[in-house]
């Protein structure tokens, strides 16, 4: 191979020096073009707030309706799931995961700074806050009729307030709303009870009619016995307020037996 000669060598370095001047000519031009005309569409700024308007925050919004706010998507997300807690841990044997009764979403929104709060536990105390009127928390020796009348309402109303509760067979920690005012907060958590209880079943009595025993008179020819079933009870609660109850299956563990007894009708002398 022929050797470059000297004049050849530097004619070669000059070009390739052009060349690499006009590539960086041209990434200077590009990444100027690139600061004054970005790619995209150009955010708009934010609108000035009008005097008197809400700020801006992370809001939480039930049915399209603001019910708080915070700083955080974050935080507003905790406060939910802090709510749901609440009150899943008055319901006794929780059957499937809380769920709000409402459609709940978070974003930004204009928030009062009467519902502003800055952590996740003031969020979630303020929308499980109870109603001025409250709830009464069951207690021995309460009956409906005693709760009423401390209200000063009428059994009435308490029924139509609780339609699940059972007024009449009370239990110590039942929890029975005064009015039918929902949470302070206005979210309402549905929460679901799901319970298995055993039940005496009590036998058939046949009764036989025996012309040779006076009036009055029975003998029991067969005693029978008590059979046992397995009832499964479901119970919906709002806000730890319990609104339906139903009974989704029932299940025989033993058949009761039949008691047969002879009665008497032979006239008395």
């Amino acid at each position: 191979m022929t050797p470059y000669s000297e004049s050849e060598q530097i004619g070669k370095l000059k070009r390739r020096l052009k060349l690499e001047r006009a590539v960086l000519g041209t990434l200077v031009v590009l990444l100027a073009l690139g600061y004054l005309l970005p790619f995209g569409e150009e955010t708009p700024p934010a609108p000035k707030r009008a005097p008197g308007t809400p700020p801006v925050r992370f809001a939480i919004l039930a049915d399209g309706k603001v019910v708080a706010g915070t700083g955080s998507e974050k935080d507003a997300r905790a406060a939910l799931d802090e709510v749901k807690a609440h009150y899943a841990s008055l319901v006794k044997e929780i059957s499937e995961e809380p769920r709000f009764k409402q459609k709940v979403e978070v974003a930004r929104r204009p928030v009062p700074d009467a519902l502003f709060r800055a952590t996740p536990k003031e969020v979630a105390e303020l929308l499980s806050a109870p109603t001025a009127s409250g709830v009464h928390v069951v207690e021995s020796g309460d009956t409906a009729w005693k709760i009423a009348h401390k209200a000063g309402v009428r059994v009435e109303e308490l029924e139509a307030w609780n339609p699940g509760a059972r007024l009449a067979h009370l239990s110590i920690g039942d929890r029975i709303r005064l009015s039918k005012a929902e949470g302070a907060g206005g979210l309402t958590v549905v929460t679901k009870e799901v319970s298995r209880d055993q039940q005496r079943v009590r036998p058939r009595v046949e009764r036989q009619r025996s012309p040779n025993m006076y009036e009055g008179k029975q003998m029991v020819l067969s005693p029978g016995a008590s059979g046992l079933r397995e009832v499964t009870q479901a119970r919906v609660y709002e806000n730890g307020l319990l609104v339906k109850s139903e009974t989704e299956s029932e299940k025989q563990i033993r058949a009761p037996k039949i008691r047969r007894v002879v009665v008497g009708t032979k006239p008395r002398p």
